[in-house]
């Protein structure tokens, strides 16, 4: 796999090596370059790196045979309830795989498949036609430890995701994991390569994107096959919310830090700018799933703001996030409003105020509006002390 080598000079002179692949890291040891964008001080990741994974991998449910959907999710939540989300140590978890059980991230993958089988992974409803894997066979285009995550993620490995079901016409990654590329299989040599980074190169493995909801059924093979050694990293997901919300109730317990990319709040917007019907009343109950049903787990609502569209998306966004955080609490939720946005792969001529860039006026204006309501910024959040179970500070 090529990749550019990106260089670039410290603020004390020092060469830095940027978002390196497993050969760079390999040289830049060698040649005694550090990382670029090494976790400052500040950097906040969970405290129980990879132990919700490791639980599904270690809970035991009936087999069940040929049971229908229904009585499948009804073993899964039964098991999430008594072990998952009662918050028991793997340890204390642990029940004993027998040749009439399967572990729960087993019956996780086999709901997943019979989900995809039946096209329930997103409202779209195409029949597999779009952008789903075939076969749910999932691919990816690269991986590379990424230094430009938010301050709450620090440095972690991306595992960039083939495949989108939106298709957001300023997508910038939409000319290589939207419209085909050098795309490759989720497989156990895969694990070999990110094992090769070294286990000080990152502290946090990221499922991006592309969009990896609609690849779940190859994630959760490939997640099955992890070597002990990834135990020690969290897993974080990026979703674009246009997602049916099974999927995430499949993911509960997988999951370590939810990255929500909530993309737009008119489905005017949504319909216009990508191929997204109803996309609102999507993302709205599945950010609201997660956020009620995942007490455990921190979430990063990103919001790339748009040109002109600071009434119509920004700000009822804003305001939405804002009311859950009065109502519930806040102390696990994080607001990104992103501001580099450029007019990027289908946007033209045409195409009116998304032609400019964002204005610095409206990225501050919104960042207030959002410290008014009393969310935290990612970036701006410091340690709360009242619930340190959550995270760790490093």
């Amino acid at each position: 796999m090529k990749r550019a080598v990106r260089l670039s000079v410290g603020a004390g002179g020092e060469l830095l090596w940027e978002d390196p692949s497993p050969w760079d890291a390999l040289v830049a040891r060698r040649l005694g370059l550090p990382f670029a964008g090494n976790p400052p001080k500040g950097c906040l990741v969970p405290e129980r790196a990879g132990w919700w994974s490791l639980k599904t991998m270690m809970v035991a449910v009936p087999e069940a045979g040929t049971a229908n959907m229904e009585t499948l999710w009804a073993i899964h939540d039964e098991a999430m309830e008594t072990t998952v989300q009662a918050n028991k140590s793997p340890v204390e978890a642990k029940t004993f795989v027998t040749q009439r059980t399967i572990s729960l991230l087993d019956l996780k993958r086999r709901i997943a498949r019979q989900m995809f089988q039946q096209c329930r992974l997103c409202p779209l409803r195409c029949g597999g036609q779009l952008d789903c894997p075939a076969a749910g066979q999932a691919q990816y285009h690269q991986h590379f430890v990424h230094l430009g995550e938010e301050r709450e993620i620090g440095q972690t490995l991306a595992l960039e995701m083939a495949g989108c079901n939106m298709h957001c016409r300023f997508c910038q990654k939409g000319g290589t994991l939207l419209t085909g590329g050098a795309y490759h299989r989720l497989s156990q040599a895969l694990w070999q390569d990110i094992l090769a980074y070294g286990q000080d190169a990152f502290h946090s493995l990221s499922l991006v994107g592309g969009n990896p909801d609609q690849s779940l059924p190859g994630i959760l093979d490939f997640l099955a096959e992890a070597p002990p050694e990834s135990a020690q990293w969290p897993i974080i997901w990026h979703t674009n919310g246009y997602v049916d919300p099974p999927v995430y109730d499949l993911l509960a317990g997988i999951v370590d830090v939810w990255v929500f990319d909530f993309k737009f709040f008119h489905d005017d917007c949504a319909s216009q700018w990508s191929r997204a019907v109803r996309y609102v009343d999507a993302a709205c109950r599945g950010l609201t799933g997660i956020l009620e049903s995942q007490r455990q787990v921190p979430v990063i609502v990103r919001h790339l703001l748009l040109p002109g569209h600071e009434s119509c998306c920004a700000k009822p966004l804003i305001d939405y996030v804002g009311a859950w955080a009065r109502r519930h609490g806040g102390h696990r939720l994080w607001l990104h409003l992103m501001d580099q946005y450029v007019p990027a792969w289908r946007i033209g001529s045409g195409d009116g105020r998304m032609q400019e860039v964002i204005d610095d006026r409206v990225v501050k204006s919104m960042r207030q509006r959002a410290r008014e309501q009393g969310l935290r910024l990612a970036g701006e959040a410091k340690p709360d002390a009242e619930h340190p179970e959550w995270w760790l500070w490093r």
